[in-house]
């Protein structure tokens, strides 16, 4: 299937994806797939969905990136961006984009951290307290410490996480 690929002008600057309801019943008889995706485009710049201008590509679904699922739910699609005319994920832009949801996982592990601290510190237990100040500093380090340059491809910047947190 054809989707259109056309550079996002506003943050975070990646790539919109777009493609025609193919099945939608509202078609002209006979339209080939190009006629749709024409049509598509002609509708998207003509309603200001693409800002003028916007240099739209036309590619086989099966040239966006691995990363792409039809639900939305790209894990990297943020960092999105055209090279030579198809859709690539920048591997820089992808390594922020883990590192922004290691953040998000840290900060509730803190939280309960805090609580723990809190009871050692009412129990008077010197040790537990040390114990738990080590792994909030570890977790507060994470950034600095944990290595995602080791992830060369979408697919092993996915799967790699700190052992430290759940998820």
């Amino acid at each position: 299937m054809l989707v259109c690929l056309v550079l996002n002008h506003e943050p975070p600057f990646n790539v919109r994806v777009g493609r025609p309801a193919y099945n939608d019943p509202s078609w002209a008889e006979g339209m080939s797939e190009v006629d749709k995706m024409t049509a598509y485009i002609e509708g998207n710049l003509r309603y200001g969905v693409y800002p003028p201008g916007s240099e739209v590509i036309v590619v086989d679904e099966a040239s966006v990136p691995s990363d792409h699922e039809c639900d939305n739910s790209c894990e990297f699609f943020d960092a999105w961006v055209l090279k030579e005319g198809k859709p690539i994920v920048d591997m820089d832009r992808a390594r922020l984009i883990k590192l922004e949801q290691i953040r998000k996982a840290r900060k509730p592990e803190l939280a309960k951290l805090d609580i723990s601290y809190l009871r050692a510190l009412e129990a008077g237990n010197s040790r537990l307290q040390l114990e738990i100040a080590a792994k909030k500093q570890t977790l507060r380090d994470l950034p600095q410490t944990f290595d995602l340059s080791k992830a060369q491809t979408v697919t092993q910047l996915k799967s790699i996480w700190p052992n430290i947190l759940s998820g």
